[in-house]
């Protein structure tokens, strides 16, 4: 399965704005990290064949007013 970055890793608790990679320093954490995040991209994608496109359905009021509170669109 191909990405389009690697993997970075930051230590949040001790580099809270990101600006330090972990990657180079723990290639065993990126290894355990790809690996596990992998799995669960495949897991998403078997889940989305349970779910088909269907006719398009026209959204309420409210449901509009969720969507825009939301900041989907304005």
């Amino acid at each position: 399965m191909s990405r389009p970055a690697a993997l970075l890793l930051y230590d949040i608790w001790n580099d809270p704005y990101c600006l330090h990679s972990l990657h180079e320093e723990r290639p065993d954490l990126v290894k355990k990290y790809t690996k596990f995040l992998e799995e669960k991209w495949k897991e998403h994608l078997s889940l989305a064949n349970n779910f088909s496109r269907t006719e398009e359905v026209p959204l309420t009021p409210e449901q509009i007013e969720t969507l825009r509170s939301l900041g989907y669109f304005r």
